[in-house]
């Protein structure tokens, strides 16, 4: 596997705490992350700040260095987020913070920190059925509803599972919502993870020819207009897959043997930390490598081999290894035959027609 060096370094995720004041039901670290492991007081690392500060200077892109910051719930260390943010003043146009939280906790103060340091934000809602799988449902409170769309760079982080599995009522339901307030409506869709600890095995016995019908339905149903217009959930959806395959073909260009990348990106050209400096695999799980101040940068990555999936035969030809290459190494493979790869093979041929077909209506 080929390593790279902080000059190809795009992004730092930076878990601020494993606490977390709901109990979703597809919670992914549930199974992979340890309790009181993740720093959670109000320590933030001389050392991290230091090293963030500096990574700048080395890096060959001209892109703003990405800083995502994750929980747990991340909004219960808004003090610590908001102290770290503020040590970075002097740089904040360096970078490009983002977070993604469940919005229980917003409030105008917070509201107000986001707009003021352009953070790129995701709010974690599941659609119409959200109460099923989260228990709480931000966007039927009406004031809460009205705080999210006052963050001038927000989106939604959608779980597709068995209880919202239809692009089409999803999509429908989001622009019901935010279109009350803003015309620009962003949205991701990721497909659940069973890292083998769903509480509820029911998110995952999906109604397979009713997926395949409306999957296909939404994306046959998808305009030149829509995907044209960067403010269109549409746009949005595929345009996350098209980054997928630029990012596969960045891979190719610098020698990277694609047989052996993370879907995610993990181990080539990102590292994740706590705010203790301790360097994590991934920043939903507390295994660590170390601590960043005792650690060079360039010999944090290529640790993936312990950890990644091994893509079976099965996965040689498929028309969704290019995306998902044998899913997250923390999905085992008892759960990519129960579920994972054939939701992915659908989602997959679906966003394949739909952009040959509208490469085809563009060259008309």
């Amino acid at each position: 596997m080929q390593v790279k060096d902080v000059a190809n370094l795009w992004m730092i995720n930076i878990n601020l705490g494993e606490k977390c004041n709901m109990n979703c039901k597809y919670c992914f670290q549930k199974g992979v992350l340890e309790k009181d492991v993740i720093c959670n007081d109000n320590f933030i690392s001389p050392k991290l700040t230091e090293i963030i500060r500096d990574i700048p200077k080395h890096r060959t892109s001209p892109d703003k260095f990405r800083i995502r910051f994750t929980g747990g719930e991340p909004l219960m260390y808004f003090k610590k987020l908001k102290d770290f943010v503020e040590s970075l003043e002097d740089l904040k146009e360096t970078f490009q913070f983002e977070i993604v939280f469940n919005g229980t906790l917003l409030t105008d103060e917070i509201v107000d920190f986001l707009n003021k340091y352009e953070f790129k934000v995701g709010i974690s809602n599941d659609g119409w059925n959200t109460k099923a799988t989260r228990g709480i449902n931000v966007l039927e409170d009406e004031i809460l509803l009205e705080r999210i769309c006052r963050i001038r760079r927000v989106g939604i982080a959608c779980v597709l599972t068995s209880f919202n599995a239809n692009y089409v009522k999803l999509v429908e339901y989001f622009k019901e919502k935010l279109g009350k307030y803003r015309f620009d409506i962003k949205v991701n869709i990721n497909p659940v993870y069973d890292t083998g600890y769903l509480s509820d095995a029911e998110l995952v016995n999906f109604n397979w020819e009713e997926f395949e019908r409306t999957t296909k339905e939404f994306f046959d149903g998808i305009t030149l207009e829509q995907f044209y217009d960067s403010n269109s959930p549409e746009h949005y959806i595929l345009y996350k897959y098209i980054g997928r395959y630029q990012t596969i073909f960045n891979y190719l260009e610098q020698g990277v043997d694609i047989t052996e990348y993370i879907s995610c990106g993990a181990d080539y050209n990102h590292i994740n930390v706590d705010t203790a400096g301790n360097l994590l695999v991934c920043h939903n799980t507390s295994k660590m490598l170390g601590n960043i101040a005792d650690t060079e940068i360039d010999n944090v990555f290529g640790h993936f081999d312990n950890h990644k999936n091994d893509t079976t035969s099965e996965c040689t030809n498929c028309e969704a290894k290019v995306v998902c290459n044998g899913s997250c190494p923390f999905v085992p493979y008892e759960s990519r035959v129960r579920y994972y790869c054939r939701l992915q093979k659908i989602i997959i041929r679906n966003v394949n027609n739909c952009l040959a077909r509208l490469n085809a209506e563009g060259e008309r």
